[in-house]
């Protein structure tokens, strides 16, 4: 589903206006790297916007470092931005604890992956913003294409989810994971000390833990 910015439900981007907000993290060296900033009512995901840095058309790849603070920037100073990200970014992730980027790994297993990406399609359960995210736009349709054409037995291109519409597979496939998890940290993040973050996940960016 695609929609215009003014057509955004009011006060969904404000705290108590969405079930949770989520950025969905494509990390590689040699596809783009993508951020989608996603916000979940409960009925639909919103992507609203998008970020791409594409090192084959900008002939220069990102370090792990420049990623991890462009992913601070796009998050911006709200503190209730929960990230997925592929499990197989270490390196990534290492950049992401060091800003105190809460996190979580998501299951990246490629075909129900898109299983599920085609029912989240058909039943119209995302809409992309169409002033905002134009490449994810762009990728959708092709992405698309190839999820039709697989259910006729005709699909002959096999695009990976390690591309704009990658991040879809994680966001839609961890969504139950991420609202249980969520819940687990809040609880947690009441005896958590400011020098002290719990393996594999960190607080949310740049902000120390309530004692």
């Amino acid at each position: 589903m695609l929609y215009d910015l003014d057509d955004e439900p009011d006060g969904l981007r404000v705290r108590g206006g969405h079930q949770q907000r989520i950025i969905a993290v494509d990390y590689g060296t040699r596809n783009p790297g993508v951020f989608l900033d996603v916000y979940d009512d409960g009925r639909l995901f919103w992507v609203v916007r998008e970020y791409c840095w594409d090192s084959a058309a900008q002939v220069r790849q990102k370090t792990d470092a420049e990623y991890a603070d462009d992913l601070v920037t796009f998050i911006g100073p709200q503190d209730d931005a929960k990230v997925i990200i592929d499990p197989s970014a270490a390196s990534f992730k290492a950049e992401m604890m060091k800003r105190r980027i809460w996190h979580v790994d998501a299951d990246d297993e490629v075909n129900e992956g898109i299983r599920i990406v085609a029912m989240v399609l058909n039943q119209r359960m995302v809409g992309f913003c169409r002033q905002t995210v134009r490449k994810t736009i762009q990728e959708m349709q092709t992405y698309r294409m190839g999820l039709e054409g697989g259910t006729t037995g005709r699909r002959k291109t096999t695009k990976s989810p390690r591309s704009r519409a990658g991040c879809l597979p994680l966001l839609c496939k961890n969504r139950s994971a991420i609202l249980a998890v969520s819940l687990e940290v809040n609880a947690e993040r009441r005896t958590w000390k400011a020098d002290s973050i719990p393996t594999g996940r960190s607080t949310t960016r740049g902000q120390p833990a309530p004692t």
